[in-house]
């Protein structure tokens, strides 16, 4: 029986759903920046674009829902994806139908992730 402490350690792959903020804040680029201080792998899915920095949102455009849509896909289709994280756009104003991550795919749970960072 091989020893566990030689396994290797699997790490969790988050995806995250959320608009662009060019000033790292917020949005995917916060959430990836985030996922990977906590030891995971991040992946994003961008749903908004934003004109923004640290004082504010000056403007922003919706990603086209066949285009939101084709970016799950092809992460669903070619990664192992353990949590999704919506971020405060609703998933099915994205996705144009009321789908949602969870109903289109029944075994991921969309849930914050949280670690502790010392």
């Amino acid at each position: 029986m091989a020893d566990r402490a030689q396994e290797p350690k699997r790490i969790a792959n988050v995806l995250t759903i959320a608009g662009l903020d060019p000033s790292g804040g917020a949005g995917i680029l916060a959430d990836v920046k985030a996922m990977s201080a906590c030891g995971t792998y991040g992946m994003a899915v961008v749903a908004a674009l934003t004109a923004q920095n640290t004082c504010g949102v000056s403007g922003w455009q919706p990603v086209a829902p066949d285009f939101v849509r084709a970016q799950i896909d092809a992460i669903f289709e070619d990664i192992r994806v353990d949590a999704v994280k919506p971020n405060r756009m609703k998933i099915e104003m994205s996705l144009g139908d009321g789908q949602t991550v969870d109903a289109k795919r029944s075994s991921v749970i969309a849930r914050p992730s949280s670690c502790s960072i010392r």
